[in-house]
């Protein structure tokens, strides 16, 4: 294979079509189309190696975004404790300690946005369990419904 890019490739390809006539020898089509082949079987390669690659970032987002979130609900539940100085036993709750000011201050529409995702994917899930025929249920919500309320928690306009 030689050494031009894709769309270099697919300009001579153009050029090529363009000049062809019923004259054109079969060697010169095959061997065009040949490095077309070959060009496109490199881009194919290249563009799954891609998908597989964000499809691991979305997973590692997912995870990190479930690990975040159930961080953040023990900070929650240590709000709604109590805690207990050592030295004169004076009980305070530990809704007014600095970590749960901290906490309570701190925006992560990150991972809110990617919480709202897989809440979505959920819904979406569900309403193709619904719509699958001969699914054994008596389950008829209105579809349309149901991906328009995983739109909205996209959003995080609902839940």
């Amino acid at each position: 294979m030689n050494n031009q890019s894709n769309s270099e490739i697919i300009k001579a390809t153009r050029e090529f079509r363009d000049v062809m006539t019923a004259d054109t020898a079969i060697i010169e089509i095959a061997k065009m189309l040949s490095t077309s082949a070959d060009r496109l079987d490199v881009t194919t390669a290249a563009l799954r190696e891609k998908t597989r690659q964000c499809d691991a970032l979305a997973e590692a987002n997912q995870q990190l975004a479930a690990e975040n979130a159930g961080l953040k609900e023990i900070i929650e539940q240590h709000a709604n404790s109590i805690a207990v100085c050592p030295n004169c036993s004076h009980e305070e709750p530990c809704e007014t300690d600095d970590i749960v000011s901290s906490y309570r201050n701190m925006e992560t529409p990150t991972t809110a946005a990617a919480i709202a995702e897989v809440q979505a994917q959920g819904v979406e899930m569900f309403a193709a369990f619904c719509s699958t025929a001969n699914s054994g249920h008596e389950i008829h919500p209105d579809i349309e419904e149901i991906m328009l309320f995983a739109a909205e928690l996209r959003k995080g306009a609902a839940v």
